[in-house]
């Protein structure tokens, strides 16, 4: 299942994108932040979200995948914009459910201080420090983002104890990049969220989504339990 490609302008950059389902998708995936991270990761997810009737939209961030732009000319205050423009155009229901990877959990998370999200799941989520969120991509961002412990000092954790979606977190087991007390955090600060569900995946490492895609039955568990948010959220 192909999805149906296209182009979103974003400032003087184009953002390559496609939906896979038969209507108008509810749903907006998010990779994550290595250099050769791109959309079709979602790929293998998105193909069972739409066998069971959630179509989905898949971007590449500026300077990633198939969009155009230079990485070292983006930042986490960037993608968080280009997730607004996404979510405002025509493509999308509202208010809409984000699947987000690794990096993106934090930019899904602040994606919803200014736009109503229904249902945020973050797979393997990564938090940063506040200091970074409008640093360039680069060796300043990087030297931030290492300092141990860093991400105690985000925005990230008021965002969540103001958000009252439905949140869904997968965790890898053998995560060797995010600490387990991310995790913890991210879960124990959405104290008003509706509803909320923490869930380990066993023997995973970092990142989750690739991990995944080579283990079907793991993949299964994890598109069966988004279905089970979408459709019922208090089950």
């Amino acid at each position: 299942m192909k999805g149906k490609r296209f182009y979103i302008s974003f400032g003087k950059d184009k953002i390559a994108a496609d939906i896979i389902g038969t209507s108008t998708p509810s749903v907006l995936c998010l990779h994550g932040g290595g250099l050769d991270a791109n959309r079709s990761r979602f790929q293998l997810i998105r193909q069972q979200l739409a066998t069971n009737g959630v179509s989905s939209l898949a971007f590449d961030f500026v300077g990633f995948g198939e969009s155009s732009g230079e990485i070292s000319a983006a930042s986490l205050s960037s993608r968080v914009e280009q997730v607004k423009t996404i979510i405002n155009t025509k493509h999308f229901k509202q208010p809409p459910s984000i699947i987000a990877s690794s990096m993106s959990g934090y930019v899904a998370i602040k994606s919803a201080e200014s736009q109503k999200i229904e249902n945020i799941i973050l797979i393997a989520p990564a938090i940063y420090t506040k200091k970074s969120y409008k640093v360039l991509f680069g060796p300043e961002f990087t030297k931030l983002i290492r300092r141990p412990d860093s991400w105690r000092d985000s925005d990230a954790w008021k965002t969540l104890s103001n958000y009252y979606g439905n949140l869904l977190v997968f965790e890898a087991e053998n995560d060797q990049i995010i600490p387990h007390e991310v995790i913890d955090l991210i879960y124990d600060s959405a104290q008003r969220a509706a509803f909320k569900r923490r869930i380990v995946i066993k023997s995973a490492t970092h990142p989750l989504i690739a991990w995944i895609n080579k283990h079907p039955s793991h993949r299964k568990l994890i598109v069966d339990e988004i279905l089970r948010l979408i459709y019922s959220p208090a089950s």
